[in-house]
């Protein structure tokens, strides 16, 4: 059984080829394989529509992995943080909390998007904690279509424009280190494997002795994604429950995976 990591696909009705690969990714998928998107597979998401593109080829991809037995989980990201339960269910995917931990063989591994690691402008703070109210998402969804659709662009320009500054300011913008650490550290994780930064980075005792950092990268040259296995004399099915291992963080081409 293997594991597989993606984040900050950004997919979108307007950029078929970043779709189009996605939906190749999702066929090396089988048998009791899991998927973990850790936020922002969509540039920026109001609900699902089955008039977009995207949401079909998301769709379709995910229903053909778990026709093979394979199995995806949702954690969300600063750009699709409205996604629901019922979206979820739609296209495929468990929706799972913000923070999640599985077990490897070098102790617990903390999964997330990554915006939580970094300071936020206080708009985007609490349009997040908006998301996380279940009455405020059914309120947003209740709004007319443009409002929505408002909302979703001013969160995606703001982000936007925080990506330079989190290259050009990291200790202003980028992660976090002693925020960072105690959140590790309260949840018992020396492991920790996030997006948002859109950069593959790999790191050991960033934090404190002994922790470890796997950081994707986001989608477009480029395709990041992280493999694990389980282990050998591990019988659960349950990914939550098996411990994983042989991790190994991968960017290749996009064409790489187009032309495969």
């Amino acid at each position: 059984m293997a594991l597989y990591l993606i984040s900050d696909l950004h997919l979108a009705s307007d950029r078929a080829a970043l779709c189009e690969a996605f939906s190749l990714f999702c066929r090396r998928l089988d048998g009791q394989d899991c998927l973990y998107i850790l936020g922002d597979l969509f540039d920026y998401f109001i609900g699902f529509d089955e008039q977009d593109a995207a949401h079909l080829q998301v769709k379709a991809a995910l229903s053909e992995a778990a026709a093979r037995g394979a199995r995806a989980f949702f954690i969300h990201g600063n750009r699709d943080f409205l996604l629901q339960e019922e979206d979820a269910r739609t296209l495929g995917l468990t929706l799972l909390s913000d923070t999640i931990t599985l077990p490897t063989d070098s102790g617990r591994a903390l999964l997330l998007h990554g915006d939580q690691l970094c300071r936020q402008e206080l708009p985007l703070k609490l349009l997040r904690a908006l998301g996380r109210s279940r009455t405020a998402r059914a309120l947003f969804a209740a709004l007319p279509a443009h409002w929505r659709h408002a909302v979703a662009r001013f969160v995606r320009g703001k982000s936007q424009q925080l990506q330079p500054k989190r290259s050009a300011l990291p200790h202003k913008y980028g992660l976090q280190k002693e925020q960072t650490a105690a959140l590790m550290q309260s949840l018992h994780c020396n492991v920790l494997i996030h997006g948002h930064f859109h950069l593959k980075e790999q790191g050991n005792d960033e934090f404190f002795p002994g922790s470890v950092r796997l950081a994707l990268g986001c989608w477009g040259e480029n395709y990041s994604y992280i493999r694990a296995e389980s282990m050998p004399q591990d019988t659960s099915t349950a990914p939550e429950e098996t411990v994983w291992h042989n991790f190994s963080l991968v960017e290749l081409p996009l064409t790489t995976l187009t032309s495969s």
